[in-house]
């Protein structure tokens, strides 16, 4: 890669930083550009992954236990921010699509992957988890109203607990 001068005389070398130094070639550049535009592709997609019902920001606790669970992974190379480590007295707050930026600022694209990847888990997970509570309860609930119909619930009640009926 050669060096070119920068127009309009501004006296430095494309590449350059505007301290003088640190040269760059060309390549070096484009892959710098494309990181961070891969970067910026990958924290959108967590945050939409994250904010399912589409409100414009996410849960402060669900994001550092989304980052605390995944130091348990021994791969995992980086640090939960600060702010995010989960504490006993932690307060839920939103977190909006900046705020997100801000928190996951230090992390790589490749760590962005490997958190995307464990957002989409963790919410395949929950969906699913969701799908069979939904089921359990709409199967309790025909099975009590079948309890109803037989005039069974005013026997059953009488002999649970006092605290149960």
């Amino acid at each position: 890669c050669e060096s070119r001068v920068l127009p309009a005389g501004r006296g430095r070398t494309l590449g350059q930083d505007r301290r003088g130094g640190n040269q760059l070639g060309w390549r070096e550049m484009a892959d710098d550009v494309e990181e961070e535009e891969k970067r910026e592709a990958l924290l959108t997609d967590i945050f939409a992954i994250l904010d399912q019902k589409r409100r414009g920001y996410i849960s402060r606790v669900e994001l550092a236990h989304i980052l605390d669970a995944m130091q348990a992974d021994s791969s995992v190379k980086f640090t939960v921010p600060e702010s995010l480590i989960p504490t006993e007295n932690m307060k839920d707050s939103r977190v909006t699509i900046s705020d997100f930026r801000k928190f996951l600022a230090g992390l790589s694209a490749t760590d962005l992957e490997d958190v995307k990847w464990f957002a989409e888990s963790v919410v395949k997970v929950e969906t699913e988890l969701r799908e069979v509570w939904r089921r359990a309860v709409q199967r309790w609930r025909e099975r009590v109203q079948c309890l109803y119909n037989r005039n069974l619930h005013r026997y059953l009640l009488t002999t649970q607990p006092e605290r149960v009926s």
